[in-house]
């Protein structure tokens, strides 16, 4: 019998191969998650020393060589169609403010709790004119252009140095609730803190970062920092940051039941 975490990847298989039909979308990525809730740290055999470790203050910990990162990623498993990993922040850690470029993500936390903030890119269609202009991309060589001097291809939003989104109300989820979805188009961009002590996640994304967009090239992961926020309209205007100096991961070896081959 294939424990859980094996069935959680069979069926994000079944719901991302490029294989599979389009048709039933849907009814598997509500598979997809149904299966994932019903993740628990003990599926995935969870080491719990890796949260062991002392509050962050709030400084630049960075550059203290002498502390362990904040962040602790293990691989599950990983194909050209999905990755599956576990995310472990320490106490006082976060994921920065982040996109997932034409990708989608399941979110299951399986230690602790997190409050995420997360943000609906607008399309150009859903701008006003005012925001238009305001909205600013950055080519190959890093020279910016306006949106008027962008094209009208779908990789031009990759290259936004400055963008508009609306921000979804801010949620706070433990383990025993349901695993959290994000799509191209709803809670794309998001950030993650932990709540009162270490948290982690385990985290299916698709296509994986760096996997090719057709025109484009490898799928990037940009940071972002709020500048200005509508009370009215609920829109929140974002620009890419260079990653901040508060984060940055290491890596840990998967322990848990095998979930390593295609099938």
């Amino acid at each position: 019998m294939a424990t859980l975490i094996e069935a959680v990847k069979r069926q994000a298989l079944s719901t991302f191969s490029k294989n599979c039909s389009s048709v039933y979308f849907e009814e598997n990525l509500s598979k997809l998650r149904l299966l994932a809730s019903k993740l628990t740290s003990s599926d995935v055999e969870l080491d719990k020393s890796l949260l062991l470790n002392s509050d962050l203050p709030n400084t630049n910990i960075k550059s203290s060589k002498s502390r362990l990162a904040p962040v602790t990623y293990i691989e599950v498993f990983e194909n050209p169609d999905i990755t599956i990993g576990i995310f472990i922040l320490k106490s006082g850690a976060r994921l920065p403010l982040h996109d997932h470029p034409l990708m989608y993500g399941i979110l299951k936390v399986i230690h602790g709790k997190v409050r995420i903030h997360s943000y609906s890119p607008l399309s150009r269609e859903d701008l006003t004119e005012e925001q238009a202009s305001e909205t600013s991309f950055v080519d190959r060589c890093g020279k910016q252009y306006s949106s008027h001097d962008a094209d009208t291809s779908p990789t031009d939003l990759f290259r936004q140095a400055c963008l508009f989104a609306v921000k979804e109300p801010e949620i706070i989820v433990d383990q025993s609730d349901d695993a959290c979805l994000l799509s191209p188009q709803r809670g794309n961009l998001h950030e993650i803190h932990t709540v009162d002590g270490p948290a982690a996640f385990v985290d299916i994304l698709s296509p994986p970062y760096d996997a090719d967009i057709p025109g484009f090239g490898p799928r990037p992961c940009r940071y972002f920092r709020e500048v200005s926020h509508s009370n009215e309209n609920l829109v929140s205007k974002l620009i890419t940051i260079p990653s901040p100096s508060d984060y940055w991961s290491d890596t840990a070896p998967y322990t848990g039941p095998p979930c390593n081959s295609d099938e």
